[in-house]
C-alpha cells in the first residue's frame, strides 16, 4: 500500500496536533485532577504524552483502516483500541489504579479528537 503526499501530511499534522494535545492534557490531569506532579524532568513529558501517542496513531491511521473500510466504524473501534492500550501503558508506568489510568487515557483521546478536529475546522488545514 502507498500513501499519498496528502495523506502523509495529514497524518504528521494529526501526529502533532495529538502529541502537543494529549501532553497538554495529561499535564493538567496530573496537575489539577490527580494532583500528583509527576513531571519532574522533559523525559516525563515524552514518556507520558508523546510515547503513547507515537505508538498508537500509526494504528489508527494506517492499520486498523486496513481491515475495517467503513471511516465511522474505524474510528470507533480504533479509539476503543487506543484508550485500552494507553490505559494498560499508564497503569504500567505509573502508580496509578486501572480505573484512574483508563479515565486518564479517555480524557486524553476525547480531548484530541475533540480539540484536534475544531483546529482542522477552524483553521482550515
Amino acid at each position: 500500500m502507498i500513501f499519498s503526499d496528502l495523506v502523509m501530511q495529514k497524518f504528521f499534522r494529526a501526529y502533532l496536533l495529538t502529541i502537543v494535545i494529549e501532553s497538554l492534557t495529561v499535564f493538567l490531569f496530573f496537575r489539577y485532577i490527580y494532583k500528583k506532579n509527576v513531571f519532574k524532568r522533559f523525559t516525563d513529558i515524552v514518556r507520558f504524552g508523546v510515547f503513547p501517542s507515537t505508538l498508537s496513531i500509526p494504528y489508527l491511521w494506517f492499520v486498523i483502516p486496513f481491515y475495517i473500510k467503513d471511516k465511522n466504524t474505524a474510528i470507533l473501534i480504533g479509539e476503543l483500541c487506543v484508550i485500552i492500550v494507553e490505559s494498560i501503558y499508564f497503569k504500567l508506568n505509573t502508580k496509578l489504579t486501572y480505573k484512574v489510568s483508563f479515565i486518564l487515557s479517555l480524557i486524553t483521546n476525547i480531548a484530541s479528537y475533540t480539540l484536534g478536529y475544531l483546529i482542522v475546522i477552524a483553521f482550515q488545514i
